[in-house]
């Protein structure tokens, strides 16, 4: 795609769970996804589920508490004389430091039940507004404002786990030019089959920040290796991503029988570091075809002498 835009994304905040990423409009109830402003009102109240299950947990804390309170001014009331009224006092005191102790000991189990039991009572309310956050993402790109677009799927990617939203982090970004600096990933974005946005994005990031490709990356494209060859540059594609192999010992003898007849698209920094590497193929035969290989590309290099002199030897 010509015209690529230069774009810069901020490295999500990483948070202890998923579900974490999205926040509660205190004004209107509408759940969000982080952003300043909510989507259904526009008011500025947006706070986190963690917030509002503590709020519900001191509303109980407070309610018990006054109960507390109640039933002593019902002793106090009734009581007779002094002595009844210090042990009304005193067992006031009591359950009321006591109830303080439980709270304050058990309060963050507390929260964690109260975010689950709020999770399960809201699944309906939060699932339709997800559906419109995902719907302003779609009408995002159809408008052709990719940045807005990605920037709200990468939210929605934390709590929706789905192909459909992963294939819309890839149209998106098949506008942008990918840099080495930006927050890319790879794993996260592998599919259940065979999509070539996917296999495209694979090329684009093998090229800029290799150590990306990883175990589940390389095996994904050579599952579908027949269809990435019908590819235009498969070949280059297939190349690039099995030249993440080398990033250690464990890929490069796992996948080096794949390597055959891929060596002449590897960059010369590549076919050096096979040379390094090559003593670690556990194959003999195998690691003195792949140098054969690696002669027959880079012919009189000097580079590559002291590596490919082993040949005879090897």
């Amino acid at each position: 795609m010509e015209n690529k835009l230069i774009v810069h994304f901020d490295e999500m905040p990483v948070l202890a769970n998923n579900i974490d990423y999205l926040t509660y409009c205190n004004h209107c109830g509408t759940y969000n996804l982080g952003q300043k402003a909510c989507v259904k009102c526009n008011e500025e109240e947006e706070i986190s589920l963690d917030q509002v299950a503590y709020k519900t947990v001191m509303k109980h804390f407070w309610s018990r508490q006054l109960l507390n309170l109640g039933i002593y001014g019902v002793l106090f009331i009734l009581a007779k004389d002094i002595k009844q009224i210090i042990f009304a006092t005193l067992f006031g005191l009591v359950c009321m430091g006591a109830i303080a102790f439980i709270f304050h000991k058990y309060k963050d189990e507390l929260v964690l039940n109260e975010i689950r039991e709020h999770l399960m009572a809201n699944k309906d309310k939060i699932k339709s507004d997800l559906s419109r956050q995902m719907s302003i993402a779609i009408l995002d790109i159809e408008n052709g404002n990719p940045v807005e677009a990605y920037d709200r799927f990468r939210y929605l990617a934390k709590l929706i786990d789905n192909d459909e939203v992963r294939t819309y982090k890839l149209i998106c970004l098949r506008n942008f030019s990918l840099r080495s600096d930006m927050p890319l990933e790879l794993k996260e974005m592998l599919q259940d089959e065979y999509n070539t946005y996917l296999v495209d994005y694979i090329y684009e990031v093998s090229k800029v920040k290799k150590d990306l490709v990883d175990d589940a990356t390389i095996t994904y494209v050579l599952t579908y290796k027949e269809e990435v060859l019908k590819k235009h540059k498969g070949d280059k594609i297939l190349a690039s991503v099995l030249s993440g192999a080398l990033k250690s010992k464990f890929l490069l003898n796992k996948y080096a029988i794949e390597l055959r007849g891929y060596l002449k698209f590897f960059s010369r920094e590549r076919l050096i570091r096979l040379c390094k590497m090559s003593q670690g193929i556990k194959d003999s035969v195998l690691r003195r075809e792949l140098l054969q290989e690696v002669k027959e590309v880079v012919g009189e290099d000097e580079a590559f002498k002291g590596y490919l002199e082993t040949l005879e030897g090897a």
